[in-house]
């Protein structure tokens, strides 16, 4: 047996929550529901970039493990990231 809750929340939160219920094609209770079990999860856009970053960066040092080439020295990274 499902319990009806209200929830109270700015006008703001609220047009959130409606754009994010349109992205996923969800209604507004089945994207509460699925937060609520677990089944859906939020991510901070931040920590995805890191995240995505670091698997990078291990990706090319197995690469260059794998192929035996030396690492490029920080200051060369540095001179890299400056001119692109």
């Amino acid at each position: 047996m499902q319990k009806t809750v209200e929830v109270s929340m700015t006008e703001n939160s609220w047009l959130g929550i409606q754009s994010i219920s349109k992205q996923t094609g969800l209604s507004i209770s089945e994207l509460l529901e699925q937060l609520g079990s677990g089944e859906l999860v939020l991510v901070n856009p931040k920590q995805l970039e890191d995240a995505l970053d670091l698997q990078e960066a291990l990706l090319t040092l197995a690469e260059a493990e794998a192929t035996q080439e030396k690492p490029m020295d920080w200051e060369e990274f540095e001179t890299e990231l400056d001119t692109e």
